[in-house]
């Protein structure tokens, strides 16, 4: 292999990486959003009422999060 190619390879390793922590903090960042909204909800008076908005918006969240993260791990061993 010559020099060329293995700093290419060295690039396209650190741009996965990149992606990988970009996308790592974007989830987490989303993650606490969500905790604190449904915080919010679960404390205000109109979220008793409106309990299972509250549980479909956690749901919603839960299974974006996880979709999202098998997407990175895809990606990332391609």
């Amino acid at each position: 292999m010559s020099t060329s190619q293995e700093r290419g390879l060295i690039n396209e390793l650190l741009t996965a990486d990149t992606a990988v922590l970009l996308a790592d903090r974007i989830i987490t960042r989303f993650v606490y959003v969500s905790l604190v909204t449904l915080t919010v909800l679960v404390f205000s008076s109109e979220a008793r009422e409106h309990s299972e908005l509250a549980l479909a918006f956690l749901l919603g969240a839960t299974a974006l999060v996880a979709a999202i993260e098998v997407v990175i791990k895809v990606k990332s061993t391609a």
